[in-house]
């Protein structure tokens, strides 16, 4: 009988310098996972958003700025974030009758209160 057993461990950062992550690169096992690069990241807000990729590029940069800063590029998160966003009304999205959509936000991103977002698997688990 094959009494093997897997553990793996998640952390943010690994420390290169202890003997079980030295143990785990030298076996290929050490798996890095990091966010959405921030081109990917405007791509995915805008989809996620139904709006034009430009908007987020000049006009709203300050909101892509804050979605990758909040989100760490984590897609789960970044969700999160704008549905939080969206359902206390910082964000808004207008469709217009031409099919586009006007995105408006709250000026004042640095005052959301984000840690009352404690049902967001992103606050959540971190308070866990």
């Amino acid at each position: 009988m094959d009494n093997s057993v897997v553990i793996c461990v998640l952390a943010k950062e690994a420390d290169k310098s202890n003997p079980a992550v030295k143990a785990a690169m030298r076996r290929g096992w050490l798996l890095e996972c990091n966010g959405l690069s921030e081109e990917t990241c405007t791509e995915y807000i805008a989809t996620y958003l139904g709006v034009p990729q430009k908007s987020l590029d000049s006009g709203a940069a300050p909101l892509r700025d804050f979605i990758g800063k909040v989100s760490l590029g984590n897609p789960l998160f970044i969700r999160e974030t704008i549905d939080q966003l969206l359902l206390h009304d910082l964000v808004k999205v207008r469709k217009r009758r031409d099919g586009e959509a006007d995105l408006s936000y709250h000026q004042d991103l640095e005052g959301v209160n984000i840690a009352s977002w404690y049902q967001t698997s992103m606050v959540g688990e971190t308070i866990s």
